[in-house]
């Protein structure tokens, strides 16, 4: 919630289960008019079902998987051996991180 601007979505891209969850719904969310949205993953909304059924969401994804350009996010290659400093690095400089590849 802190991170989003203004009029933002917060979409909750996770289920919880019977877990109880604190959320902080003043300040922030309240002032900044933010939206909370949930979301489950292999289902759309049902306004989009009967253009975007299974069969045509996986062809798009298929064929805009090879457009990602990714390899820019990596900013780490760490050994598997090393992997305690990978976790090291998470907890003193996570500023630092976009993701740590372990390689084998």
């Amino acid at each position: 919630i802190d991170a989003v601007l203004d009029e933002g979505t917060v979409v909750v891209a996770s289920w919880y289960g019977t877990k109880p969850v604190t959320l902080a719904l003043g300040e922030r969310f309240h002032r900044g008019r933010l939206r909370l949205r949930a979301s489950q993953v292999g289902h759309l909304p049902p306004e989009h079902g009967p253009r975007w059924d299974y069969a045509r969401r996986s062809q798009t994804v298929a064929a805009l998987l090879p457009q990602l350009q990714l390899t820019h996010l990596i900013t780490h290659r760490i050994p598997f051996g090393n992997a305690p400093d990978a976790y090291v690095l998470i907890d003193t400089a996570p500023e630092q991180i976009g993701q740590i590849v372990l390689e084998y």
